[in-house]
């Protein structure tokens, strides 16, 4: 099959987008009456400076992208999106479905005049320093939405001196509250 990648680029800013590849999963009856909601998990990389080094900046984002391509062929459900139920399936607006329908995510930014990595690791890594808007952004969901949510969104965000990995998939997609 063919496999469409985009990417949108704007200086250092860059989106690639992993369209999503069939798959057929089901939901526990417990997991399909939860409110989609993403959970974060971020990783921290020490890195040399990569404004003095901009090869390994760009080596660092081939590796990313092509990791998060094999990643989302291995594990398809996470270019997926929660739709509610269908009008076939009774039209129960507070049940959802995982679907193969939508993209992964993976963005790239430059956030190294805002953040340092020397910084971070002086305060522990405290959250209080990490804007998590600014990290990684996520889709607004409400408990009726009718539109699609997308199931995950990886976010690298170059740092001075290091690199912020941020991986925001929807809970029940990912852990599974009930029985699947």
């Amino acid at each position: 099959s063919l496999l469409l990648i985009s990417a949108t680029c704007t200086t250092m800013d860059q989106t690639f987008s992993i369209p999503c590849p069939g798959f057929d999963v089901t939901l526990s009856k417990w997991d399909e009456t939860f409110m989609p909601y993403h959970t974060k998990r971020i990783l921290f990389f020490k890195l040399d400076s990569i404004e003095s080094n901009k090869v390994q900046q760009t080596q660092i984002v081939e590796q990313l992208h092509a990791a998060f391509k094999s990643t989302v062929q291995k594990l398809p459900f996470l270019a997926g999106s929660i739709v509610p139920f269908s009008a076939e399936q009774g039209g129960r607006p507070w049940r959802r479905n995982l679907v193969p329908y939508g993209a992964a995510h993976l963005v790239i930014k430059d956030l190294s005049a805002e953040l340092s990595y020397e910084k971070l690791e002086a305060a522990n890594f405290s959250a209080n320093l990490l804007d998590t808007d600014t990290i990684c952004p996520l889709p607004q969901v409400v408990y009726m939405q009718e539109e699609p949510v997308d199931v995950c969104r990886f976010q690298a965000n170059f740092i001075e001196g290091g690199l912020l990995l941020v991986a925001s998939v929807i809970h029940v997609v990912c852990d599974g509250n009930g029985v699947t």
